[in-house]
């Protein structure tokens, strides 16, 4: 009983069968924007408190701080 070369075909033609179909299973098309998904910005004072409440954890705070550092150094460059 010589199967397994059947399988093999199979294996390797079912794929390619699929690729007509690739589109619809593809992501939908983007859509217009909406406002939840629109960037939030936070005030100075949203910042400090966020800030003071991540302090509490040590290595949250570290990382928090290399970030900030991060971003303000890719702002100054202007990235």
């Amino acid at each position: 009983m010589r199967l397994q070369p059947l399988f093999v075909s199979l294996a390797l033609a079912v794929p390619f069968a699929l690729l007509p179909a690739a589109p619809l299973l593809a992501a939908p098309a983007a859509t217009a924007r909406q406002a939840d998904t629109a960037p939030v910005l936070v005030t100075a004072a949203q910042w400090q408190q966020m800030a003071s409440e991540g302090s509490r954890y040590l290595w949250f705070a570290k990382e928090q701080a290399r970030t900030e550092a991060s971003l303000k150094k890719m702002m100054k460059a202007g990235i």
